[in-house]
């Protein structure tokens, strides 16, 4: 008789999922310490230990289990983490059925009965690993071993017979379960594992363990970076969690597994990640199990194989998960400032080299503005220990004929991440200057003839704090900086007719700045909101000043039809001494498409869109949808813009309205826009995602 979870496994794991959960973060394991403190190697942390081993060693036939088969469902992310965006694009979603079957005394095999996939960005095509589609049976034997021995290989697990002559253990946190039906409590230990040399391949982790059975419940863990065979691994993270089922048998629940890789030699803030989960859905312990002699431990299906068995197709997958790809409002709720180096939190040593080449996006290389002419540039990063990042980026621009460099220096403390920095030439917006896509700016200043930025030049330090989760998050911090206007290199665009508009002077002088930014997103239920808000106080040449930005976006459910609303508000002011750079812009192409830039401009602004888009189906292999928008804005305090910047002082407000299609989830965008009065405008977009890799 088949059986679906009871209420007793349901119970256990539940109750280990919340302890575990509170005592230790998500896919964090301790970070590797230096010789050993108190409780470390204790006579009752090595007698458990000790008891698990034996446990091990024994065959699940010993607690009178004779055989039994399972159903399994799970999916494989695969996804691009862009530090410069702050957050995941995805790239292709799997989704597998496994038949799990086992015989006494230890025999055991595997069967994908079902395997389809879904590409959301056009890739290579690829094979996973078998062990991103299987389950661990039997909680690893006794080395270690992830995705085929290409990845991790030869790793002593800390419950094998020699994992005491490799490793440290420590006991940590109890649980106590009253599981009803039961006739005792259950206690289950969590061990802290740490190896005796860090410079050999090793488990860095958790292991969890039932106190008077000493078998294994749950084991939680990463691995030292000697560990990693494949040189482009930064980190892999694992999790498997059993159930009780029958009230005896501890049996695999869920299994997660997360790899994350890197280019070795050069540093783009860009991690591509593999995210395998997998659940057990029931057990089965009455049909007879006979696994022949040379039957193969995994065997895949034909094609998809039997896809009725999915219990979600894969659109509701991806909407379950949040495979969506980022928008400007998850790109607005992420902390102002740069992004890089915000995986500092997990201060675990990584496979990575110390040094490499720091590109972080195809402009820091190449780019070409009105301001800077051709500028040429590179980088490198280092990172001389756990938690620790320094970056350095050099550039030359033909136009001024000056050098630009920018170091910068980030350190994990605790839960927040310390950020350091100084820049000489580097180049700053007028506020509000949403991502522009600098790749994309120098194709239109080269063949369009159309300049998108506002620059000027700052030279200056800075130090800030940024700290946070997935719903609320803050920074503060102060810099002290130098401003000074940029000249125009080009008057004309190079390869196309027309001249470049001006480049809009700022006020030459020293600014010293607070600056605070608190940010919130509500759960993943609709509508989605998301609230950003940055203020700052200083002294600009020794007068004071104050700003305040502000941001909302929300997405809005349209029960009953398959189209997706968003609907975003932003406004700011600035008070006291207001140099030019202190203004606000909100026009142009990347704010009000069809409205000339400086049509608006003032002290104080405020700015709402609304966009609505329908999925059209695929064209090939490509996703396409419809969108269309209306955007507005208005301005006041315009007694402060200066008078060389020949913006129409009669005009306050202006809106536009844009039609569109988009490919690959927002990704890329081609859009016709008419500014409400203004002109016409076609664009060729990347979504925010990409942006900042351009």
């Amino acid at each position: 008789m088949r059986r679906r979870m009871t209420e007793h496994a349901t119970a256990v794991v539940s109750a280990l999922l919340l302890a575990t959960t509170a005592s230790l973060p998500a896919q964090q394991a301790p970070a590797l310490t230096g010789p050993m403190g108190a409780g470390w190697d204790t006579g009752p942390a090595l007698e458990l230990v000790e008891r698990s081993v034996a446990r091990r060693a024994l065959p699940l036939a010993d607690t009178l289990l004779q055989q039994y088969t399972a159903e399994a469902e799970g999916t494989v992310q695969f996804l691009l983490e862009s530090e410069a965006a702050g957050g995941v694009v995805p790239l292709r979603l799997d989704q597998v059925a496994v038949d799990l079957y086992w015989q006494a005394p230890g025999r055991s095999r595997q069967a994908i009965r079902a395997l389809r996939k879904q590409d959301l960005l056009p890739i290579r095509q690829f094979h996973y690993y078998a062990d991103r589609l299987t389950l661990v049976q039997e909680g690893f034997g006794d080395r270690i071993a992830i995705g085929d021995e290409q990845d991790v290989r030869g790793v002593p697990h800390p419950l094998s017979p020699d994992g005491p002559l490799h490793y440290h253990y420590r006991l940590a946190d109890t649980l106590t379960l009253h599981v009803p039906g039961l006739g005792a409590p259950i206690r289950v230990v969590r061990v802290e594992v740490q190896p005796r040399d860090a410079s050999l391949p090793g488990f860095v982790g958790d292991v969890f363990v039932d106190a008077e059975a000493a078998t294994l419940v749950r084991m939680q863990f990463t691995f030292t970076p000697a560990a990693y065979v494949d040189p482009r691994t930064e980190r892999i993270h694992v999790n498997v969690e059993h159930g009780l089922w029958e009230g005896r048998y501890w049996l695999p629940y869920r299994q997660e597994l997360e790899v994350r890789r890197q280019a070795p030699e050069v540093d783009f803030g860009v991690s591509t990640l593999i995210r395998a989960q997998m659940t057990v859905r029931d057990y089965d312990f009455d049909t007879p199990v006979s696994i022949p002699d040379g039957m193969p431990r995994i065997t895949f299906p034909a094609g998809e194989g039997d896809v009725s068995r999915f219990s979600e197709t894969l659109d509701e997958v991806a909407v379950r998960q949040g495979l969506t790809v980022l928008s400007a409002d998850d790109l607005a709720a992420g902390f102002t400032g740069p992004h890089a180096m915000l995986r500092l939190l997990n201060r675990q040593p990584d496979g990575l080299p110390t040094l490499r080449f720091h590109l972080p996006s195809f402009s820091s290389v190449l780019r070409a503005n009105r301001a800077e002419g051709a500028v040429v540039g590179g980088g490198l990063s280092l990172r001389p220990g756990a938690g620790t990042l320094v970056t350095l980026h050099g550039g030359y621009a033909s136009g001024p004929a000056h050098a630009s460099v920018r170091v910068a220096a980030a350190r994990a403390l605790g839960g927040a991440t310390l950020h350091l920095a100084a820049r000489l030439n580097d180049v700053q917006e007028i506020e509000p200057a949403p991502e522009a896509g600098l790749f994309l700016n120098t194709v239109s200043t080269l063949l369009a003839g159309r300049d998108w930025t506002d620059p000027y030049y700052v030279d200056g330090v800075g130090a800030h704090l940024r700290a946070g989760n997935a719903r609320l998050w803050w920074s503060s911090g102060v810099d002290v900086e130098r401003h000074a206007s940029a000249d125009a290199a080009w008057t004309d665009s190079p390869w196309a007719d027309g001249a470049l508009r001006p480049v809009l002077p700022v006020d030459a002088g020293s600014r010293l700045r607070a600056v605070a930014s608190l940010g919130w997103r509500s759960d993943d239920v609709a509508p989605r909101l998301t609230v950003n808000a940055t203020t700052s106080a200083g002294a600009f040449e020794g007068d004071a000043f104050a700003t305040l930005l502000g941001h909302a976006a929300a997405r809005v459910p349209t029960p009953g039809v398959p189209v997706n609303l968003m609907v975003q508000v932003r406004a700011g002011a600035s008070i006291g001494a207001l140099p030019p750079q202190h203004l606000y812009l909100p026009a142009g192409t990347r704010t009000l498409p069809g409205v000339p830039p400086t049509t608006l401009a003032g002290s104080r602004f405020a700015a709402a869109g609304t966009e609505l888009s329908a999925p059209l189906g695929r064209v090939g292999p490509v996703p396409l949808a419809a969108y269309a928008a209306l955007n507005g804005a208005a301005v006041a305090g315009r007694t402060h813009v200066p008078e060389q910047w020949e913006v129409n002082r009669g005009a306050i407000a202006r809106a536009a309205a844009t039609v569109g299609l988009s490919a690959y989830g927002g990704i890329v965008r081609v859009d016709y826009s008419h500014g409400l009065p203004g002109i016409a405008e076609w664009r060729v977009r990347v979504g925010p995602a990409i942006a900042p890799l351009l």
